[in-house]
């Protein structure tokens, strides 16, 4: 889809890819998402099972034959919330249309600022995070450190792009990307200062990212609240 003055840049850029992803499951994004903020509105401990049913529209019982514990309920949400919204930020990577930097940016932004979200809107964010990190993953399809997978399709961009000559320069600049991005989504106090962090970041790295200009703001009011 071509870009023009009246497109959002995140129906521009989504690949089929990532469009068919985002039809495959949508009770299992639309779920996950509703048990992530159901813990990081009432922190781990005092979230019920009970709750967690109600907020997907399932029984208690369901629930508990389906994951036993709250631990492994927090766990697959996290696994789904994070393996979707990865699927989607690279699908960001196959525009052919737009820059470099904004492409990155839009990469970025798509697979971290929900998180950052979740983090700075409820009161809980930061403990939900913590413990959902140190869970083994529990989904076969996401067994791999999706992170790790993140950096690999940056560097690859890197280099289809010809920002970097060679795959050791690509790998080193997407991990300091990726690092950047991670520092930010953990420190950034909302969503917008993410974006403008985030854009700092690609800037210093030598891809200009015009975050300022008017246009652009409204693509960023646009994409947010698809």
């Amino acid at each position: 889809m071509p870009m023009n003055k009246t497109t959002p840049l995140h129906s521009a850029t989504k690949s089929a890819a990532a469009r068919k992803n985002t039809d495959k499951a949508p009770k299992a994004r639309s779920d996950a998402l509703a048990l992530l903020t159901e813990f990081s509105n009432q922190g781990f401990r005092k979230t019920s099972m009970v709750a967690l049913a109600s907020a997907i529209g399932m029984s208690r019982q369901t629930l508990y034959n389906r994951f036993q514990t709250k631990e492994l309920v927090l766990q697959w949400a996290t696994s789904e919330q994070v393996a979707q919204l990865k699927l989607d930020a690279i699908g960001y990577l196959a525009d052919t249309t737009s820059s470099t930097s904004m492409i990155l940016w839009a990469t970025f932004c798509c697979y971290l600022c929900p998180l950052v979200k979740l983090l700075r809107e409820g009161r809980h964010g930061d403990e939900f995070l913590d413990l959902s990190a140190g869970k083994k993953r529990l989904n076969p399809e996401h067994d791999k450190d999706p992170l790790a997978e993140f950096t690999a399709q940056i560097s690859e961009f890197l280099i289809i792009r010809k920002v970097c000559n060679s795959p050791n320069s690509a790998d080193e600049l997407s991990f300091l990307l990726v690092m950047a991005a991670k520092g930010l989504m953990l420190t950034s106090e909302s969503e917008a200062t993410f974006r403008i962090e985030m854009a700092t970041a690609i800037s210093g790295a030598g891809l200009k990212v015009k975050v300022t200009d008017k246009a652009l703001a409204n693509q960023i009011t646009q994409w947010s609240r698809a």
